[in-house]
């Protein structure tokens, strides 16, 4: 394999981020109306490619590559992470301290990146996008942070969406949380954990 070639010598380190999967799926949502989607959200739930979001299956993967001691696994969600004060949440500063940087990033100062749309907008931005939006409704999606999906816990999917997507993964997250993150609530990722 090329890439192993081209890593010899290297003491190679890799950092895989893992969000839970319903959360992820209401995300990416947003990014694709953001991104001009025309697509209603029951019909992009069901036709969401889930065999992708088996993070186990991707963690295991990168440990044969490079070895299980040198894959580091962390949840994305904030609540996962102790409190401390931060006004960007606790991630960032436990990203920081997985990579052993020495000298961090004051975090009070930097913006939210890669947003995505507040699901609340979302029907009024599939109606633009497809192109009816005669009264102008998209002009009242506020700009910035206003727009985006926050710590809210608002999502589109029902209970029953969520929970279903969750139980498709329930034996591998809970496999990946014993093998790459201990530390950390495994029923964050089960269903019925976050939403």
């Amino acid at each position: 394999m090329v890439l192993r070639r081209l890593c010899e010598g290297f003491d190679l380190r890799l950092l895989l981020l893992v969000r839970n999967q319903a959360r992820y799926v209401v995300s990416m949502y947003g990014l694709h109306l953001q991104n001009g989607g025309q697509t209603g959200f029951n019909d992009y739930v069901a036709a969401f490619p889930y065999a992708h979001l088996d993070w186990l299956r991707v963690a295991n993967t990168l440990a044969e590559f490079v070895g299980t001691d040198a894959v580091t696994v962390m949840p994305f969600e904030k609540e996962l992470y102790p409190a401390s004060g931060s006004s960007n949440g606790n991630f960032l500063e436990a990203f920081q301290n997985a990579m052993a940087i020495s000298r961090p990033v004051k975090l009070e100062t930097l913006p939210l990146v890669n947003p995505s749309l507040v699901p609340k907008y979302h029907a009024t931005k599939l109606r633009a996008n497809q192109g009816d939006d005669a009264e102008g409704a998209a002009a009242t999606i506020p700009e910035g942070d206003a727009a985006y999906y926050s710590a809210s816990k608002e999502s589109p999917l029902s209970p029953e969406q969520a929970k279903a997507i969750m139980a498709r993964y329930a034996d591998t997250n809970r496999e990946l949380f014993a093998r790459y993150m201990p530390d950390f609530d495994a029923t964050a990722y089960q269903p019925g954990g976050l939403t």
